[in-house]
Order: C-alpha cells, then sequence, then structure tokens
C-alpha cells in the first residue's frame, strides 16, 4: 500500500519477471483450493508459456510488484477468439483483500477496450467466493457451472463456473 492507503499500480510484466511469477503461482497453487495449477510447477514448462503472454502483443500480463520485489499479484488475458480475451488472476495470500484485484481487473478492462474486444472470459471455482464477489463487482455474469471439468493430480474432478463481462 502506499501513503494514501491505495493500492500499488499494475505495470506490464517483463521477462526479468518470470521468476517471481512462478513463484507468486506456486504458493497460491500451494494453497490448494483457488487455482488450477498445482505445485511442483514445472518452472522451464511455465516460462515457456507465460513469455507469449509477455511478448505478445495482443496478449496481457501485469504484475503489481512488492517492495521486497516479490510479487503481489499478477494478471493475464488471452485472445480467445477474434473479440473475447480469457483472463487469469492471482493475488498472493498477504495481498487479499487490499485492492489488488480490483486494480488489476480495472488495468485489464482498460486495455481490452482499447483493443476493441466485446468480451472478458474467466472461469472460477464455485467454493472461491471471494473472486466471484470481486467479478460480480465489475459487471462479470455467471454462466452455467461445467461439471467436473477441472482436473487435479489426485484424480478429483472440480467444477467450474464461467463468468464473462460483455464491454
Amino acid at each position: 500500500m502506499n501513503v494514501a492507503g491505495d493500492p500499488p499500480l499494475p505495470r506490464a510484466a517483463s521477462l526479468a519477471d518470470v521468476p517471481v511469477l512462478g513463484d507468486l503461482l506456486e504458493a497460491v497453487g500451494a494453497e490448494g483450493l483457488w487455482i488450477a495449477t498445482e505445485p511442483p510447477l514445472d518452472r522451464r514448462r511455465f516460462a515457456f508459456h507465460i513469455r507469449s503472454f509477455i511478448e505478445r502483443e495482443n496478449h496481457l500480463c501485469l504484475v503489481v510488484p512488492d517492495e521486497d520485489g516479490s510479487l503481489l499479484g499478477e494478471l493475464t488475458a488471452r485472445p480467445e477468439g477474434r473479440r473475447c480475451a480469457a483472463v487469469g488472476l492471482c493475488v498472493a495470500l498477504r495481498a487479499r483483500r487490499n485492492g489488488i484485484g480490483s486494480t488489476l481487473f480495472q488495468a485489464c478492462i482498460e486495455w481490452a477496450r482499447a483493443r476493441n474486444l466485446s468480451q472478458l472470459a474467466l472461469k472460477v471455482f464455485p467454493h472461491n467466493t471471494a473472486a466471484r464477489a470481486l467479478y460480480a463487482k465489475f459487471g462479470f455474469v455467471e454462466g452455467a457451472p461445467e461439471l467436473r471439468s477441472i482436473p487435479r493430480r489426485n484424480g478429483d474432478l472440480w467444477d467450474a463456473i464461467p463468468m464473462s463481462l460483455a464491454l
């Protein structure tokens, strides 16, 4: 938080951020509740994947750095069809409920509108009520649950709720 109490501003990720992006994803994944990623994270595969979000003009990768060099949050968006972008969000445990997700989503919406996209889409686990409330605050609408659609390493299949925002 800055002196005014506002959350830090997001910035475009750089290739130098790849290791700390991996750290954030692995830490949130280790909680075992909020994202589909589960540890251990294949760092080489992740680095290859995240580079596309950083290097491609039609992709987005935003980060919110902390003063210690770690990340408080990240958001990625990639094309899904001609007028839609699929969005992913990850916020560090210590930074939740401090406006980080809202700041990232506001920047993502501005990015999408500047590209004349008509929709943002994402998926969320039904039990992630805080994330669902955040998305609803921005106007995302829930679709029909996708039952048993997210495989877990232990063999379980979790439900997902698709949400979309018309721009």
